[in-house]
């Protein structure tokens, strides 16, 4: 018989998973709701390549498992825009998430359960008491077995009963959470990212080419015909398209002359490995952005926080980056990277976003160097010379001759960084959403992306799901009003 002190612990405990606001729920979470259940807390934080790993992990086992066991996301925010429940809210609905997810903004959740890092899991019985704990992406291979053991037992004695939750309708002619963006006299491409698709703007706005059926997979073919997971980095070289398939690791590439997509690298699925394994095993780990210098194909890894290469030959190198997750400048093959996110080459050198340490670096003569940012735990919105300025877990770049363009993307803001002088400073934004007009008064929303044409920087506005035009003589933003063509999709037959 449960004693006393144990019943008051596992009482504490409920209550503690009731004292925090919930997304994704169409009513409020109470005591009884945890009571008799199998649940997985999963502790993680949006920005957390590896805790976006696990997600998928997560939906197979709550296809497997059913109503037998009950995920609880609790969302304990690194990064200060991560804790905004309208934030997490618009993260559950760009990841699918279908359980309910706790917003754990002061680490009250966190800290009471022990967890250590991102993503940490916790599997309670249906008396509450703890019987595994588990850190790592790897859910499925290590929470599993006991899952399936303890239903198995004899101390099963859970209730079978389904907590309703949310749901998102999914619009097919609009753009959903935009990710990266190209531009040339040929027109806009956008990496329609949450519709799983790549889709080609004139410079009027008028959709000309849809690339991908808009289902989530992962199948080569023709244009209507192919299908990405969540596609992020392009660039274009003449009649070619590469494309960073951030949820199939792998790298595509679509011959716009011919009209069909095939698969330069990966296979499909997330390598395991890190440092230089990719190379002998054909698996890439989250690719999240492309870009050319000279002939060689560069590779943002945001996975395994690395720079990698597809070369002229065809052949994957490594190109910087020891796999350790920080920040070092070193030799390329020593230096740490953090979560890689966007390239940009000029004048033959290569500069890069690694957004976990917010910071702005480039490669030169083998060696990496940091021009903004600091350490994993340091971001802010603060403008200035190296090391005071800061950003907050930037994601895109576009370098010119002067300046550097960023999306520093959880402060919602434009910057830029003057290559001579070194200054960071503010171009617009940097405060959450959806305003036109002056850049002292243009708003966004964790913007992914920018790319300048001519004197306009063009901007996804990841969170808005749209496209921003900056024009930087007018120091005015608009909304690029795009329109969808009905009978586009089967241009390609």
């Amino acid at each position: 018989m449960e004693s006393q002190e144990v019943k008051k612990v596992i009482k504490e405990q409920y209550k503690m998973l009731t004292n925090v606001p919930y997304v994704n729920l169409d009513s409020p979470m109470k005591e009884e709701d945890f009571q008799g259940r199998l649940i997985l807390l999963d502790f993680w934080t949006y920005c957390c390549i590896n805790c976006l790993h696990a997600m998928e992990d997560l939906k197979d086992m709550e296809k497997e498992f059913g109503d037998k066991l009950l995920v609880i996301g609790v969302h304990s925010g690194k990064f200060d825009t991560e804790k905004d429940t309208d934030q997490i809210r618009l993260a559950v609905e760009k990841y699918d998430i279908h359980h309910p997810v706790a917003n754990d903004y002061e680490f009250l959740l966190f800290r009471y359960f022990g967890a250590k890092a991102w993503p940490t899991f916790i599997l309670l019985g249906p008396d509450g008491e703890i019987i595994k704990e588990t850190i790592g992406e790897n859910v499925k291979r290590d929470m599993g077995p006991a899952i399936r053991e303890f239903l198995n037992s004899k101390d099963n004695k859970i209730l079978n009963h389904s907590i309703k939750t949310g749901s998102y309708r999914k619009t097919e002619l609009s753009l959903r959470f935009p990710g990266k963006i190209h531009v040339d006299e040929a027109g806009v491409i956008v990496s329609d990212t949450e519709n799983h698709r790549i889709v080609i703007f004139d410079h009027n706005g008028n959709e000309t080419l849809r690339i991908g059926s808009g289902l989530p997979g992962f199948e080569d073919g023709s244009l209507s015909h192919a299908r990405f997971r969540s596609p992020q980095g392009i660039t274009r070289k003449g009649h070619l398209l590469y494309v960073a398939d951030t949820g199939n690791h792998s790298i595509r590439l679509v011959n716009l002359q011919e009209k069909i997509v095939h698969t330069l690298y990966g296979t499909g699925i997330k390598s395991s490995l890190s440092y230089w394994d990719h190379i002998f095993t054909n698996e890439l780990n989250s690719p999240w952005d492309v870009e050319f210098q000279n002939n060689d194909l560069m590779i943002a890894m945001a996975g395994s926080h690395q720079i990698y290469k597809i070369n002229h030959a065809g052949k994957l190198e490594h190109v910087a980056g020891s796999g350790l997750e920080n920040i070092l400048d070193d030799s390329t093959d020593q230096s740490a990277l953090a979560q890689t996110s966007g390239l940009s080459v000029f004048n033959n050198v290569l500069y890069f976003i690694d957004s976990e340490t917010s910071s702005l670096r480039l490669i030169k003569e083998d060696r990496i160097k940091t021009l903004a940012g600091t350490g994993l735990f340091q971001f802010g919105l603060k403008d200035g010379l190296f090391p005071e300025s800061k950003m907050q877990h930037p994601l895109g770049l576009y370098a010119g001759e002067t300046y550097i363009y960023i999306a520093d993307t959880y402060n919602h803001a434009i910057r830029r960084y003057n290559r001579k002088t070194g200054i960071l400073s503010t171009l617009a934004g940097g405060k959450k959403g959806k305003r036109d007009g002056s850049f002292k008064n243009a708003l966004f929303n964790e913007p992914n992306d920018v790319f300048l044409y001519k004197d306009n920087l063009y901007v996804t506005d990841t969170n808005n799901h749209n496209i921003r035009i900056m024009d930087l003589k007018q120091q005015t933003v608009k909304t690029f009003l795009v329109k969808f063509n009905k009978k586009i999709e089967v241009n390609d037959q």
